[in-house]
């Protein structure tokens, strides 16, 4: 009786220790998405712009967003099916919506319909370059047409896949809030491809070829570029990318 009595001991301590590895292994491999970035020490920074604390769409899907420099950001993808006047978008690509959000052709972005919320939009080319020089991305990189600004992306990507990362690298990632996931896209006859290796983002802004200005940004820790932002146009017809809303009204155009 004694020896079941030890066993059945040893047994508890043992299921004990097991479930101590498992938690401690648990927190180490975890993800520090959600706690690498605090949001709510963001918040003064949102009010000071009029940034909401969170966004909805009229599907009634509620959006997290974050101040970084003089903007005001979603902190997460677009994942609305409808435009504002309750048209159905187009064609998106439905991947995993609750994680990254849906993936759109550029028609539905520059629908004059309105994508994102009332008060919000996609961002413009400009709009991107305004938020790449406040991650440090030097002047003289940002109108080129390729990888720009070494270790500029990691403050604005969230922890997913690149499980290679140093615990250096894993400290700088995230740190600005913007929580960008690679949601991968979608190409004609092939389908979605990449997920969880890089993402592609939208502006609203065409270029003189008559392509769209978009990012690029990879998760792949083998890529020599996997710290920087790829700025270049692609055809706006053939492509699905990740949305990000950006608060305000556009600036007015420049007179001719």
């Amino acid at each position: 009786m004694k020896r079941k009595v030890l066993i059945a001991f040893g047994g508890i301590i043992g299921v004990a220790i097991l479930m101590f590895i498992v938690n401690a292994t648990a927190a180490a491999i975890a993800t520090p998405a959600e706690g690498a970035f605090d949001y709510a020490s963001n918040a003064e920074a949102r009010h000071k712009l009029g940034c909401p604390d969170t966004a909805i769409d009229r599907e009634g899907t509620v959006y997290r967003t974050v101040a970084i420099g003089q903007q005001c950001w979603f902190a997460e993808n677009l994942a609305v099916n409808t435009h504002l006047d309750g048209s159905e978008v187009i064609d998106s690509a439905l991947i995993n919506l609750e994680k990254y959000g849906r993936l759109y052709r550029f028609d539905s972005v520059a629908n004059p319909a309105g994508l994102c919320p009332e008060g919000w939009r996609v961002p413009s080319d400009a709009d991107i370059q305004a938020l790449e020089t406040f991650l440090g991305m030097p002047g003289s990189e940002l109108n080129a047409l390729r990888w720009r600004g070494d270790r500029v992306s990691q403050s604005i990507k969230k922890y997913d896949v690149a499980f290679s990362w140093t615990d250096e690298e894993k400290q700088a990632i995230n740190t600005t809030g913007f929580a960008l996931l690679p949601a991968g896209e979608r190409l004609p006859i092939v389908g979605t491809v990449a997920e969880g290796s890089y993402a592609g983002l939208w502006t609203t802004t065409v270029a003189e070829d008559g392509k769209v200005w978009a990012r690029y940004i990879t998760w792949n820790a083998l890529h020599p570029s996997n710290t920087g932002i790829w700025r270049r146009t692609v055809n706006n017809d053939s492509r699905t990318y990740s949305v990000r809303c950006l608060h305000g009204n556009p600036p007015p155009k420049k007179a001719p």
